[in-house]
């Protein structure tokens, strides 16, 4: 966040570089996931953001920059950014709910790698 809240010069060149830079921080993301949100459905929004990223520094780099196809990238990363701070949030809140009396019983009952292994080798005795 604190890289996207810092300005480029207006330098193409600097622009360039800012690029760059947030492409690599992107690809970072994914490796640096704290455990609480280390989760699918987090590391898919990162994935996504990280695309996004990418491909605004494939069409910085161009000869023939489409500012178009770069504004609304950034649209589309601005929204991308509310829906994962929206998704980190909602992971803090479940993790906050208690569990209640039994629920871990439950659960494990509902364990499938728990099940009595059924051996087709063995003779049913009469």
């Amino acid at each position: 966040m604190n890289e996207l809240a810092q300005k480029p010069k207006s330098t193409i060149g600097a622009f360039q570089q800012k690029a760059k830079t947030l492409s690599k921080r992107a690809d970072d993301l994914n490796k640096n996931i704290p455990i609480i949100y280390d989760l699918p459905e987090t590391k898919s929004r990162i994935q996504v953001i990280a695309t996004k990223i990418n491909s605004i520094n494939l069409y910085i780099h161009l000869n023939q920059i489409p500012d178009q196809k770069i504004v609304q990238l950034v649209q589309e990363i601005n929204t991308e950014l509310v829906s994962f701070q929206q998704q980190l949030d909602e992971i803090v809140v479940k993790k906050q709910i208690k569990i209640e009396d039994g629920e871990n019983d439950m659960l494990r009952m509902l364990d499938t790698t728990r099940a009595i292994p059924t051996n087709p080798n063995t003779k049913i005795i009469k």
